[in-house]
């Protein structure tokens, strides 16, 4: 990007970091148990993988604030799917408490709506705004000739591992963790059928 707002951020930015590593040690469990480093990696794998030109094809024509905003918006996203993604979903709600008042504390003007939580939005990258999940969920259509193991209801769920294992699966190894049933294996499975074999050779 360009323009030098990138190094007035950047110290703010190592501190919401350090802040969410911290609160998530203190105060949140993690099934998988990750280091620090694993997740700042994280963080950046994802926010790169939103933030490029193959996402964004304009951003090299966009003014310098609205590239901010948008990489703001980018980085929250990031944090939230990354020092909150490896913990437990019953710490879920702290962890959302606790990241609205990091970001609002820190002038970080995200415009995330009261309600839910974090976890139920996403980066519109066109409109530079955050929607929920459930806006971008299709509907289901029966297919009676589909063997039942392989029929898979859309949710906010598979809709939302689906979108971050499409964006990161291709920069770095992907490991789901999760309790039986929720459909870790037909997220996975739907990937790899949207791929190429040659990707695979």
């Amino acid at each position: 990007c360009r323009g030098d707002w990138s190094s007035d951020v950047a110290l703010p930015i190592c501190k919401y970091v350090e802040d969410g590593l911290k609160f998530q040690r203190k105060f949140c469990k993690e099934p998988v148990q990750c280091v620090d480093i694993q997740i700042v990696i994280g963080l950046c794998a994802l926010f790169h993988s939103c933030f490029n030109l193959e996402t964004i094809p304009d951003l090299p024509t966009k003014s310098e604030a609205d590239l901010k905003s948008l990489a703001e918006k980018v980085f929250a996203f990031s944090f939230f799917w990354s020092i909150g993604g490896s913990i437990r979903e019953q710490d879920w709600e702290p962890f959302d408490e606790f990241t609205r008042t990091l970001f609002q504390e820190g002038a970080l003007p995200l415009n995330l709506q009261p309600m839910g939580l974090v976890y139920d939005y996403f980066v519109d990258l066109k409109d530079n705004v955050f929607r929920e999940w459930s806006e971008i969920v299709d509907p289901f259509s029966y297919d009676p000739d589909l063997p039942y193991s392989q029929i898979m209801v859309p949710t906010t769920d598979s809709v939302l591992y689906g979108y971050l294992l499409h964006n990161i699966a291709p920069q770095k190894p992907v490991l789901f963790v999760g309790e039986s049933g929720t459909a870790k294996t037909t997220v996975v499975a739907s990937y790899l059928g949207t791929r190429s074999p040659d990707h695979y050779t």
